[in-house]
Protein backbone atom coordinates (compact mmCIF):
# COMPACT_ATOMS: atom_id res chain seq x y z
CA UNK A 1 0.00 0.00 0.00
CA UNK A 2 2.82 2.47 0.85
CA UNK A 3 4.03 1.62 -1.93
CA UNK A 4 1.08 2.07 -4.39
CA UNK A 5 1.02 5.47 -2.42
CA UNK A 6 4.21 6.70 -3.40
CA UNK A 7 3.21 5.62 -6.88
CA UNK A 8 0.42 7.29 -6.75
CA UNK A 9 1.81 10.69 -5.69
CA UNK A 10 4.65 10.67 -8.33
CA UNK A 11 1.90 9.90 -10.76
CA UNK A 12 -0.23 13.09 -9.24
CA UNK A 13 3.35 15.08 -9.36
CA UNK A 14 3.82 13.78 -13.14
CA UNK A 15 0.07 15.10 -14.21
CA UNK A 16 0.99 18.47 -12.25
CA UNK A 17 3.86 18.83 -14.24
CA UNK A 18 1.96 17.93 -17.36
CA UNK A 19 -1.05 20.71 -17.11
CA UNK A 20 1.60 23.28 -15.73
CA UNK A 21 3.68 22.40 -19.24
CA UNK A 22 0.30 22.03 -21.30
CA UNK A 23 -0.59 25.78 -20.03
CA UNK A 24 2.46 27.25 -20.83
CA UNK A 25 2.43 25.85 -24.08
CA UNK A 26 -1.02 27.14 -25.10
CA UNK A 27 -0.06 30.26 -23.36
CA UNK A 28 2.94 30.58 -26.34
CA UNK A 29 0.16 29.52 -28.75
CA UNK A 30 -2.15 32.25 -27.65
CA UNK A 31 0.82 34.78 -27.46
CA UNK A 32 2.11 33.90 -30.92
CA UNK A 33 -2.01 34.15 -32.37
CA UNK A 34 -2.26 36.82 -31.07
CA UNK A 35 1.21 39.08 -31.76
CA UNK A 36 0.14 37.34 -35.53
CA UNK A 37 -3.43 38.97 -35.29
CA UNK A 38 -1.60 42.54 -34.32
CA UNK A 39 0.71 42.33 -36.67
CA UNK A 40 -1.81 41.25 -39.60
CA UNK A 41 -3.57 44.04 -38.58
CA UNK A 42 -1.49 47.04 -37.69
CA UNK A 43 1.34 46.32 -40.25
CA UNK A 44 -0.18 48.60 -43.14
CA UNK A 45 -0.66 51.33 -40.58
CA UNK A 46 2.46 51.28 -39.79
CA UNK A 47 3.78 51.12 -42.84
CA UNK A 48 1.50 53.92 -44.19
CA UNK A 49 2.71 56.00 -41.55
CA UNK A 50 6.17 55.57 -42.66
CA UNK A 51 5.45 56.00 -46.18
CA UNK A 52 3.87 58.92 -45.11
CA UNK A 53 6.68 60.28 -43.28
CA UNK A 54 8.66 59.98 -46.42
CA UNK A 55 6.13 62.21 -48.23
CA UNK A 56 7.22 64.99 -45.34
CA UNK A 57 10.84 64.56 -46.56
CA UNK A 58 9.54 65.70 -50.06
CA UNK A 59 7.87 68.37 -48.80
CA UNK A 60 10.88 69.84 -47.24
CA UNK A 61 12.98 69.35 -50.56
CA UNK A 62 9.79 71.07 -52.60
CA UNK A 63 10.05 74.02 -49.80
CA UNK A 64 13.86 74.37 -50.41
CA UNK A 65 13.06 74.26 -54.60
CA UNK A 66 10.03 77.33 -53.36
CA UNK A 67 13.07 79.37 -51.58
CA UNK A 68 14.58 79.64 -54.82
CA UNK A 69 12.12 81.81 -56.11
CA UNK A 70 11.82 85.25 -56.27
CA UNK A 71 8.03 86.13 -56.26
CA UNK A 72 5.08 83.97 -54.89
CA UNK A 73 7.14 83.07 -51.76
CA UNK A 74 4.22 83.64 -49.56
CA UNK A 75 1.64 81.63 -52.16
CA UNK A 76 4.24 78.80 -52.56
CA UNK A 77 5.08 78.61 -48.32
CA UNK A 78 0.53 78.75 -47.83
CA UNK A 79 0.49 75.78 -50.32
CA UNK A 80 3.06 73.62 -48.53
CA UNK A 81 1.56 74.46 -44.62
CA UNK A 82 -1.34 72.62 -46.67
CA UNK A 83 0.07 70.14 -47.92
CA UNK A 84 1.93 69.85 -44.53
CA UNK A 85 -1.08 69.77 -42.91
CA UNK A 86 -2.66 67.16 -45.23
CA UNK A 87 0.14 64.52 -44.31
CA UNK A 88 -0.33 65.29 -40.50
CA UNK A 89 -4.29 64.77 -40.91
CA UNK A 90 -4.01 61.42 -42.97
CA UNK A 91 -1.25 60.30 -40.45
CA UNK A 92 -3.26 61.09 -37.42
CA UNK A 93 -6.43 59.52 -39.09
CA UNK A 94 -4.26 56.00 -39.64
CA UNK A 95 -3.39 56.42 -35.68
CA UNK A 96 -6.87 56.72 -35.03
CA UNK A 97 -8.84 54.64 -36.57
CA UNK A 98 -7.72 50.87 -35.87
CA UNK A 99 -9.76 49.25 -38.34
CA UNK A 100 -8.11 50.62 -41.11
CA UNK A 101 -7.55 48.37 -44.29
CA UNK A 102 -4.54 48.74 -46.57
CA UNK A 103 -6.84 49.83 -50.01
CA UNK A 104 -7.73 52.75 -47.62
CA UNK A 105 -4.27 53.54 -47.00
CA UNK A 106 -2.91 53.26 -50.47
CA UNK A 107 -5.76 55.76 -51.47
CA UNK A 108 -4.70 58.22 -48.75
CA UNK A 109 -1.02 57.63 -49.59
CA UNK A 110 -1.64 57.80 -53.54
CA UNK A 111 -3.71 61.41 -53.20
CA UNK A 112 -0.88 63.21 -51.14
CA UNK A 113 1.57 61.27 -53.41
CA UNK A 114 -0.91 63.29 -56.31
CA UNK A 115 -1.10 66.43 -54.50
CA UNK A 116 2.85 66.69 -53.84
CA UNK A 117 3.37 66.04 -57.50
CA UNK A 118 1.23 68.39 -58.34
CA UNK A 119 3.18 71.10 -56.42
CA UNK A 120 6.17 70.55 -57.26
CA UNK A 121 5.33 70.17 -61.43
CA UNK A 122 3.98 73.96 -60.61
CA UNK A 123 7.13 75.19 -58.14
CA UNK A 124 8.98 74.01 -60.69
CA UNK A 125 7.15 75.94 -63.88
CA UNK A 126 7.38 79.20 -61.49
CA UNK A 127 11.13 78.35 -61.40
CA UNK A 128 11.24 78.19 -64.64
CA UNK A 129 9.13 81.08 -65.85
CA UNK A 130 11.35 83.11 -63.50
CA UNK A 131 14.34 82.03 -65.17
CA UNK A 132 13.10 82.81 -68.74
CA UNK A 133 11.67 86.20 -67.47
CA UNK A 134 15.33 86.84 -66.34
CA UNK A 135 16.72 86.30 -69.56
CA UNK A 136 14.12 88.07 -71.08
CA UNK A 137 15.08 90.84 -68.82
CA UNK A 138 18.65 90.23 -69.79
CA UNK A 139 17.91 90.43 -73.50
CA UNK A 140 15.81 93.41 -73.22
CA UNK A 141 18.82 95.39 -71.26
CA UNK A 142 21.54 94.25 -74.20
CA UNK A 143 18.97 95.32 -76.56
CA UNK A 144 18.70 99.02 -74.64
CA UNK A 145 22.50 99.05 -74.37
CA UNK A 146 23.30 97.93 -78.04
CA UNK A 147 20.90 100.62 -79.36
CA UNK A 148 22.25 103.28 -76.96
CA UNK A 149 25.64 102.12 -78.41
CA UNK A 150 24.43 102.68 -81.76
CA UNK A 151 22.88 106.07 -81.39
CA UNK A 152 26.23 106.79 -79.70
CA UNK A 153 28.22 105.79 -82.29
CA UNK A 154 25.52 107.74 -84.76
CA UNK A 155 25.61 110.61 -82.60
CA UNK A 156 29.66 110.87 -83.05
CA UNK A 157 29.19 109.78 -86.73
CA UNK A 158 27.09 112.81 -87.16
CA UNK A 159 29.41 115.45 -84.62
CA UNK A 160 32.64 113.96 -86.55
CA UNK A 161 30.61 114.88 -89.98
CA UNK A 162 29.67 118.08 -88.82
CA UNK A 163 33.08 119.20 -87.91
CA UNK A 164 34.11 118.24 -90.94
CA UNK A 165 31.72 120.26 -92.67
CA UNK A 166 32.52 123.19 -90.86
CA UNK A 167 36.39 122.47 -91.40
CA UNK A 168 35.35 122.06 -95.00
CA UNK A 169 33.66 125.46 -95.15
CA UNK A 170 35.73 127.27 -92.75
CA UNK A 171 38.73 126.15 -95.72
CA UNK A 172 36.26 127.30 -98.13
CA UNK A 173 35.90 130.63 -96.38
CA UNK A 174 39.64 131.01 -96.14
CA UNK A 175 40.18 129.70 -99.76
CA UNK A 176 37.49 132.69 -100.34
CA UNK A 177 39.24 135.61 -98.29
CA UNK A 178 42.46 134.56 -99.31
CA UNK A 179 41.49 134.74 -103.17
CA UNK A 180 39.76 138.41 -102.12
CA UNK A 181 42.50 139.71 -100.50
CA UNK A 182 44.54 138.60 -103.79
CA UNK A 183 42.33 140.29 -106.03
CA UNK A 184 42.48 143.70 -103.27
CA UNK A 185 46.14 143.64 -103.87
CA UNK A 186 46.22 143.49 -107.17
CA UNK A 187 43.63 145.77 -107.44
CA UNK A 188 45.93 148.33 -105.73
Amino acid sequence: RWRKAQWCALEVIKLRNKIIYRREALICIQKNLRMHLARKQHRPRYLGLKAIRNLDSQVVQIKQLGDKLKTDKSQVDESLRGLQNKLKEAAQTIKDCERIKKPEIDKIYKSLVEQINKELTKIRKKIEDERIAEEQEKLRKLQLEIEAEKKRKQEEELARKKLEEERAMKAEIEKQRKLEEEEERRLE
